[in-house]
């Protein structure tokens, strides 16, 4: 499969490094691409993978705290923009018979 370009990356399996999300993004995205690349991860509530994602948004926000020289936005004033900008997870939390299977969308940490 040769890929130009994506809008799209569903990830269905948490990782301890978020390194590995990082990457499995990296291979959607083509330098000089202008579509936004919009991140899913899929995780089921009150179980062990919740957790893991939980540390490795924790590991992954201390890094670019200590790493990076821009300040880091908050969650509050991405939380807004990132939605308003995915057409389809909109429709998404708005249909009758979907809007229920979402406990709560954040805002990707990569």
């Amino acid at each position: 499969i040769t890929l130009v370009g994506a809008s799209r990356v569903v990830l269905l399996d948490v990782v301890w490094n978020p390194s590995v999300g990082r990457q499995a993004i990296g291979r959607a995205y083509r330098i000089g691409q202008q579509k936004i690349v919009h991140t899913y991860n899929l995780i089921a509530e009150g179980t062990q993978e919740k957790a893991k994602y939980d540390t490795q948004a924790k590991k992954d926000q201390m890094s670019k705290l200590l790493f990076s020289s821009e300040p880091q936005p908050t969650e509050c004033s991405r939380s807004s923009e990132f939605i308003s900008n995915d057409r389809i997870l909109e429709q998404m939390t708005e249909d009758e018979d979907l809007k229920e299977m979402f406990v709560s969308i954040l805002p990707s940490q990569w």
